[in-house]
């Protein structure tokens, strides 16, 4: 690691500690306030759900990989996607992504630049569908015209506005030095069907999540339980889906460290009246599960590798891998 990637890494990694110490101190103070610790049932059924929508992360991406040309089973994608859980804690959310191509590229014979290109698809699609969950917040939660009508265009241009640039994209001048590099000529196989199937399956990820927060609000928060209601779901989804994308923008922090349960707790606040501390602890339990959950998949990746591992690219017979 060179001298200023090696700085940047020691920055971010001590302002997402910072941050997310400010928030475990906030929410120590909830629980020292309540005299009550979170529900354990609560968590358990938080967690179970986190484990699901890591299998549905995967499933998306898979689906993106499937359609850039790769022969690649959800049982395959489930044995290696996880291991990229873990360099993706360095700053710039990005070193996950290249750790994936590089074991795409090892095990399966697939060319860095469609590793790339599918690693760049994915973070639309998860762009996208956030941008529709914001958008839907905004058409239905929101009072003022204005942001009917942004909600409105983000629900339903965005994913045709970002479906008709990767359609454009190998045609683009501007973009034909790159059209090799990226392999960009695969894109044909995104179709709309595939387009719309993984937008479906990240929107119910989203849904996940905001089902997720609930739980977890009801764990930190038992006396501010909010009602299981569909307007209480939508605003849950929104403010983790808000919160998730402050912290995937934010480049310098590693996962969003801080970031995100920052932005989330204020959010929390804000749209459920819950305390600063409760709001806090609401937020670190998220990172707390998602972390379990990457690391019970990290554990099954590691442990089917180890029963099963694969032979060398090339040498697999025709049909031994295929899309599920």
């Amino acid at each position: 690691m060179s001298r200023w990637k090696s700085a940047l890494y020691t920055l971010g990694l001590a302002a997402g500690l910072l941050l997310f110490a400010v928030q475990i101190v906030r929410g120590a103070r909830s629980v020292l306030e309540t005299g009550a610790l979170p529900s354990l049932p609560a968590l358990a059924l938080a967690q179970a759900l986190m484990l699901v929508l890591l299998g549905l992360q995967m499933w998306t991406w898979q689906t993106v990989m499937v359609g850039l040309g790769a022969r690649l089973s959800y049982r395959e994608a489930a044995r290696g996607y996880p291991l990229s859980f873990i360099p993706r804690y360095i700053p710039g959310s990005v070193w996950g992504y290249l750790s994936r191509g590089e074991w795409l590229h090892r095990g399966y014979g697939v060319s860095y630049s469609v590793a790339n290109l599918g690693s760049i698809v994915d973070i639309l699609v998860t762009l996208t569908s956030s941008g529709m969950v914001i958008g839907l917040y905004g058409l239905l939660a929101e009072p003022q015209p204005a942001l009917r009508l942004g909600g409105l265009a983000l629900l339903a241009g965005l994913p045709w506005a970002v479906y008709a640039a990767l359609r454009a994209a190998p045609r683009l001048p501007f973009l034909a030095r790159w059209r090799q590099r990226f392999s960009l000529d695969t894109l044909e196989g995104i179709t709309l069907p595939v387009w719309w199937r993984c937008l479906g399956i990240f929107c119910l990820q989203w849904l996940l999540l905001g089902a997720i927060t609930l739980i977890l609000i009801a764990a930190a928060a038992p006396e501010s339980v909010p009602a299981l209601t569909a307007g209480g779901l939508l605003k849950a989804t929104f403010a983790f889906s808000l919160a998730w994308t402050a912290g995937f923008l934010i480049l310098l922090v590693p996962g969003g460290l801080g970031v995100r349960e920052l932005a989330l707790s204020g959010l929390l606040v804000s749209l459920f009246g819950l305390t600063p501390a409760a709001g806090a602890l609401a937020a670190i339990l998220t990172r707390l599960i998602y972390s379990l959950a990457e690391a019970g998949w990290i554990l099954y990746g590691l442990a089917a590798s180890r029963l099963a591992p694969l032979a060398p690219a090339g040498t697999r017979k025709e049909g031994q891998s295929h899309p599920n």
